[in-house]
């Protein structure tokens, strides 16, 4: 199923939503590591045709 809207935060039931605060004590250290994510989207089709290969060859294909 395909939706046109990406609900916010706030408009998710408390149940849906995963519990962060292990991993990230602030809502800004979370931004922050999301953008760097977003930021690396283009980068994602560098692995084509390599997910299958080795360690070494998906590092070599740019993993990080």
């Amino acid at each position: 199923m395909s939706s046109a809207h990406t609900p916010l935060r706030t408009e998710v039931p408390e149940f849906d939503k995963w519990d962060l605060t292990p991993l990230y004590t602030s809502d800004a250290g979370w931004e922050g590591d999301f953008t760097k994510l977003q930021k690396s989207y283009d980068e994602v089709g560098n692995f084509r045709g390599k997910l299958g290969d080795s360690a070494p060859a998906l590092e070599a294909s740019g993993a990080s």
